[in-house]
């Protein structure tokens, strides 16, 4: 005989007891759409709390969570609940327990399904549970503990009804509706077909954008679509809620453009008949074809169709004809999605730009590669050609040219990759980021604030009415003490002064990318920063670069020579020219000049770019200035006006190789080394040229001092040096008082035998409750593949991630393995105290693939590599590390997918190699009662260090089988038990899998 589950159990309970029963949770939304909006105008998920007594009774002390292993997550205030009435409590995330007035939880409800929970006073017992955790919701369908113990364990309300007693409750949601065709464009009229697995339902459908009810159109024959239309369709049955609203939009091409084809993605905006507007996102669809496998045209299939919110967007771009568009791509729900556009990482908001005063149509997508290039993220970019259908049939009226599409700046892990503030984060190290702020035009609705010495910010990310008072406050005071150390008399002191409140290099970085496309609304306008948790101040990421590179009228923009920024007043020039007056400062600024000449910046290569993408828009941009036709006409603010196309990217080449000479001339030219930095088994001989004297080291240390005078142990360079060991060499030329920025290299003559050989770049979650997140448990693993030990000191890995041995590193014995963990406790807290340890690195594994270099202590070139989250799927957050097959195998393939695989071991296998597959033996089961009702224990020969799934299924031919749990690699090989809990009381199949077989 079945036993009763432990959600009947309690509601038995509750039922029998009037002590316990004194309040229930009565009524819950977990994807709030508009069933309810709270002070803050927003519309964040709510739970109702029910006084089922006659007596008033106090919440004071009472819980609620979200966690079943931590019963007192959120604490109410000492708020009333009159007798036989309610209260309403937001689950936000945002935190407030007033004494009166709306209360807001520390936690967010799941939308995807979750726990949830009343606890009384005494944190332990439970008064009224949606466990062991409530199925997927909808919008705004509320749901409730189902108070019949006969019944299921939660009912549904098709209205909620928050503060107000509930509606007729039902026991289940309709079913679903797929389309017997994707949404997108068509040439020729076709019949679509509606399915859905409910039995009992009639399936309801709409043409006119509204959400189909029993008023509308009953499926019934297939609907023709010879027009642009969009359908609307869900199922609504007897004794259910109605089912969640499936629809897609078709764009008829007229005969026209049927033949039109690009070389470029086509993105397809339908509005179905709505004028896009600044203010407001009206509804649309928006489909993406790609070229496949070299063109795409209106007979391709679609690679993407999502619904979407859409308006115009921009400052004084929105005066020009060829508008830009923002995207947030909804369900149809109206709820964010998130998707990969054009193979860019999933995210739901994002920028349709349209080049128009920029005439070379090319010059923001330069300044994001750039920027992304020297090792700053800007926003990621793909060219694409528009339509935009408002009404009828697809022509060539909607035919809007050459786009770009962008990321929209935002905090994540794949855009600016930063945390995002809680509510609950009132406290540091939390309480420290991250935050993303801007310097731009403001309006009303803006939240923004002034520093001390007048600089106007405001907040980005989070949005403003997501950040507490202490975070907005505590981001304010940091900036305050940063500028009062800054302006102090003490400015320069690396402890007193500014140093310990910014990212130095990412400031010096950001300035030459402004003054380098002497960008006009560089500084002043379009200006973010940010900071990451326990990090610094940064700037950036960089963003709207149109008057850039010469095109712009005023300011000096259209010369090539001359210093933009000097031409700002402070409250335009954020601190930085407080900055310059610190000679280390200055002296790191022109450093990274000859660091990003030598690489990114080489005249040749920043060409090279601008060619590549004028190829690739040889075909379209043909076709956008036929659309719009400007090519010869001054547009403002246009300091040169070409009368082609051809001579517009000819004045961008000639500006850019005349800036980036007039950059260099500025400075004392860096001396030049005739060999590369390399590996020189039979060692190597090196020549240095220079137009003055050069002073240079063979340590890695700086030939110039702080204060700028020569260092002690610098040699001065008098002809060719050979080298017969590992070296680096660091050579600067001094004129006067003036250096030179350095020229260095590192020349090998032997290899280190150090390698990476495990990757934990996207882990799995932590336990429900956890104050960490997923990736606190990033990791890499080290292996010494050599026959002697090393010393570790000095080297070094960088990429994604930045981490630089100390000189406290000791030793690495040949074959032993070392991990870096990019939060040590939290490592230590899932893998014990075994393997060896060190960290915590700064930056994020990205998890869709990252570069990870490592260097030994002179620099020398060990490994550098991209690791990509597409070569082994196991290892993208579903639980497995990214292993060597053969950690001594050739430096060349480290970057190959070939060369990796997934762990052996749920989780990795971090300090010590992988473990090979396994098998398994005498598998046997025994039935064990007790004072619980029994539990089963299943015995089997395992494997030393192999972990092993248990996975359970009705009968034994079961195609889908569900996972139990994952069991932690024994020490010893030999019979190893489980024992789990009945919980089902029907006969159960069981079975043991290595997860490297699955």
């Amino acid at each position: 005989m079945p036993r009763p589950s432990l959600l009947r159990f309690l509601c038995l309970l509750a039922s029998l007891n009037p002590v316990l029963a004194q309040l229930e949770i009565s009524e819950v939304v977990a994807r709030n759409a508009a069933s309810l909006t709270d002070a803050d105008r927003a519309t964040p998920d709510w739970v109702e709390i029910r006084n089922t007594t006659p007596a008033d009774v106090s919440l004071e002390g009472w819980y609620l969570t979200d966690t079943p292993t931590h019963l007192t997550r959120w604490r109410f205030p000492p708020q009333v609940v009159p007798g036989n009435d309610v209260v309403v409590v937001f689950a936000s995330g945002k935190n407030r327990a007033p004494a009166s007035g709306p209360m807001h939880t520390n936690f967010k409800l799941a939308g995807a399904g979750g726990y949830l929970a009343l606890v009384h006073p005494d944190g332990r017992t439970l008064a009224s549970e949606f466990g062991p955790g409530y199925p997927q919701q909808f919008p705004d369908v509320s749901a409730a503990p189902n108070p019949d113990p006969a019944g299921p364990p939660f009912v549904y309300f098709e209205r909620p009804t928050p503060r107000a007693p509930n509606a007729p409750a039902w026991p289940e949601i309709a079913g679903g509706v797929t389309f017997s065709r994707p949404g997108g464009a068509f040439t020729s009229p076709f019949e679509l077909r509606l399915f859905t697995t409910e039995g009992a339902g009639t399936l309801w459908y709409t043409l006119d954008g509204t959400i189909p009810t029993t008023n509308s159109t009953a499926f019934q024959d297939p609907i023709l679509v010879d027009r642009s239309l969009r359908v609307r369709a869900r199922v609504i049955a007897p004794g259910k809620v109605p089912g969640p609203i499936a629809g897609a939009g078709y764009s008829q091409i007229a005969a026209s453009q049927q033949s039109f084809s690009s070389d470029l993605p086509l993105l397809l905006i339908e509005t179905h008949g709505r004028s896009i507007g600044e203010d407001t996102r009206i509804p649309a669809y928006v489909s993406v074809i790609e070229p496949r496998p070299v063109r795409s045209d209106w007979s391709s299939p679609v690679s993407l169709h999502v619904r979407a919110g859409i308006e115009i967007r921009g400052s004084s771009s929105t005066q020009f004809p060829k508008k830009s568009y923002g995207i947030e791509c909804n369900q149809e729900d109206g709820s964010d999605r998130a998707v990969s556009l054009l193979d860019l990482p999933a995210e739901a908001d994002w920028v349709l730009y349209a080049p128009y005063t920029d005439k070379s149509l090319v010059r923001d997508v330069l300044a994001y590669d750039l920027s992304n290039r020297i090792g700053r993220y800007a926003p990621r970019t793909r060219f694409v050609e528009v339509y935009v259908n408002r009404s009828g049939t697809v022509d060539g009226a909607d035919y809007q040219g050459v786009y770009v599409l962008v990321e929209k700046v935002k905090g994540g892990a794949d855009r600016v990759d930063i945390p995002e503030v809680e509510s609950t984060d009132i406290a540091e190290p939390e309480l420290t980021g991250g935050y993303l702020l801007k310097k731009d035009r403001f309006d009303g609705t803006d939240a923004r604030f002034v520093t001390p010495r007048g600089q106007e910010l405001g907040f980005e990310w989070p949005r403003p009415r997501d950040l507490t008072s202490i975070q907005t406050q505590w981001i304010r005071t940091y900036l305050n003490r940063f500028e009062s150390a800054l302006y102090g008399s003490r400015y320069r002191d690396p402890v007193a002064g500014y140093a310990p409140y910014i990212d130095a290099d990412a400031f010096v970085d950001h300035h030459w990318l402004v003054e380098v496309a002497k960008n006009i609304d560089g500084f002043r306008l379009s200006t973010f920063m940010h900071k990451d948790r326990g990090g610094r101040l940064a700037m950036g990421p960089i963003w709207d670069y149109n008057l850039s590179f010469g095109n712009a009228n005023y300011l000096g923009g259209e010369d090539p020579a001359g210093w933009y920024s000097v031409q700002l007043g402070d409250e335009d020039y954020p601190w930085y020219r407080r900055l310059f007056e610190d000679p280390a400062f200055a002296q790191r600024y022109t450093d990274r000049w000859a660091s990003l000449r030598m690489g990114p910046l080489a005249t040749e290569r920043v060409l090279a770019l601008v060619d590549g993408y004028t190829n690739q828009l040889a075909e379209a941009q043909v076709r956008n200035f036929q659309k719009w036709r400007i090519l010869g006409q001054y547009v403002w603010p246009n300091a040169f006006i070409g009368r082609t196309y051809a001579e517009e990217i000819g004045f961008l080449k000639e500006w850019i190789t005349r800036r980036l000479d007039w950059i260099d001339s500025t400075i004392v030219p860096w001396p030049v080394l005739d060999r590369p930095s390399g590996y020189y088994p039979g060692g190597v001989t090196v020549q240095i040229t220079a137009s003055h004297p050069v002073h240079y080291t063979l340590n890695g240390t700086d030939p110039r001092t702080a204060g700028g005078a020569i260092s002690q142990g610098a040699l001065r360079y008098v002809g060719p040096i050979s080298l017969g060991a590992n070296a680096r060499l660091v050579a600067r030329a001094r004129n006067g008082s003036r250096w030179s920025p350095p020229a260095s290299a590192t020349y090998a003559v032997t290899l280190p035998d150090l390698r990476i050989t495990e990757i934990m770049y996207h882990p799995p979650d932590p336990p429900p409750g956890s104050a960490l997140e997923a990736e606190d448990f990033e990791y890499l693993e080290l292996c010494n593949v050599g026959d002697r030990s090393m010393d570790l000191e000095g080297f070094a890995v960088s990429g994604g991630i930045t981490y630089a041995f100390p000189n406290t590193s000791g030793d690495l014995w040949p074959g032993e393995h070392l991990v870096i963990a990019r939060n040590p406790a939290a490592f230590v807290e899932r893998y014990g105290d075994g393997p060896r340890v060190a960290g915590p690195y700064s930056g994020r594994l990205n998890n869709a693939g990252d570069t990870l270099t490592l260097t030994g202590p002179l620099g020398e070139p060990v490994l550098d590599f991209v690791y990509d989250d597409r070569w082994q799927p196991a290892t993208d957050g579903r639980g497995y590390s990214l292993t060597r097959r053969d950690p001594s195998g050739p430096l060349s393939d480290w970057g190959l997918a070939g060369a990796w695989q997934p762990s052996a071991v749920a989780g990795g296998t971090p300090g010590r190699g992988d473990v090979p597959d396994a098998g398994l033996g005498d598998l046997s089961a025994r039935w064990i009662q007790d004072s619980s009702g029994g539990r089963l224990r299943l015995t089997f020969t395992a494997t030393a260090g192999q972990t092993y799934a248990v996975l359970t299924a009705a009968r034994p031919e079961a195609t889908a089988w569900q996972t139990v749990t994952n069991l932690a690699p024994p020490d010893r090989s030999g019979p190893l038990s489980v024992e789990l809990p009945n919980t089902e009381g029907d006969e159960r199949f069981f079975r043991i899998e290595s997860p490297r077989r699955r």
